[in-house]
């Protein structure tokens, strides 16, 4: 019984983590591009959501055969009305 309640639980947390809301690559013209990531519910932490739209932007760039350069990031924590919420600002040289 315990190996079928840890498979489901780990099936069930790779549902959670790949349901994080995102902007996906936005162009902000002049080769400055912008990707955010929010949390699904909640008050959770905002260091995972960065990590995650880092990670985004960073394959993005990754893609295009160019390097990742981070402009600015922001986390946002959340608060009663507003979940969790992280924000990179980048380029790709």
């Amino acid at each position: 019984m315990k190996p079928i309640i840890a498979s489901f639980l780990l099936a069930l947390g790779g549902c959670v983590a790949a349901s994080v809301p995102t902007t996906g690559v936005v162009n902000q013209g002049n080769d400055v591009y912008t990707v955010a990531h929010q949390a699904p519910t909640g008050f959770h932490q905002t260091a995972p959501l960065k990590l995650s739209a880092t990670k985004e932007a960073s394959e993005y760039c990754d893609k295009m055969g160019k390097k990742f350069v981070v402009l600015h990031s922001r986390e946002i924590p959340g608060r009663a009305g507003q979940y969790s919420e992280a924000e990179v600002i980048f380029k790709c040289d």
